[in-house]
């Protein structure tokens, strides 16, 4: 409910923002977590609050209209409605609130230069490395002696080197 595009876009409208603002929330239970992503983190931060008391009303706002809607077809079935369990029910609602106050972080989420470094080096060794190999198992070159014979004694029945061509390089 909290990414829902009706209360993002809301809070889009509520703070007159040009761009649709990056919103995650987590956590399926009695406490929900909401984060928003944005380059100016006072913006982030209103967001989040705008958001959360968005969604405390939205939610306020359903359960009330479905315990109307429960306590008419109650009614209109003839069975009487226990006033315990109806203000029980509204003190629930009462109870939903903000638990942290969203801030300013201290330095950005993101994007993490040490971080993407680090990555980069690693990735970069790792597709050098990779492509090293490669190229050096694909390559139909013979560099050596041992090269030579182990293709003949895997052709032939009696293995013999017939030559060996050295490369001279003038001094």
């Amino acid at each position: 409910l909290a990414r829902s595009n009706n209360l993002v876009g809301r809070v889009q409208e509520e703070l007159n923002l040009a761009e649709r603002p990056s919103v995650s929330a987590s956590g399926n239970g009695p406490i929900v977590r909401i984060s928003a992503e944005h380059r100016d983190p006072v913006v982030a931060r209103d967001v989040v609050s705008s958001l959360s008391t968005l969604l405390i009303l939205e939610v306020q706002t359903s359960k009330l209209l479905e315990i109307a809607r429960l306590e008419s077809l109650a009614q209109s079935r003839g069975i009487e409605v226990n006033r315990e369990v109806f203000e029980a029910q509204l003190s629930a609602l009462d109870s939903l609130t903000v638990i942290e106050s969203a801030s300013i972080p201290g330095s950005p989420v993101s994007p993490t230069p040490r971080r993407n470094a680090i990555l980069g080096f690693i990735l970069g060794l790792v597709i050098g490395i990779g492509l090293a190999f490669l190229l050096e198992n694909l390559t139909k070159k013979l560099r050596s002696v041992g090269q030579i014979e182990e293709i003949l004694n895997s052709t032939d029945t009696d293995p013999k080197a017939l030559g060996v061509i050295f490369h001279w390089t003038k001094r």
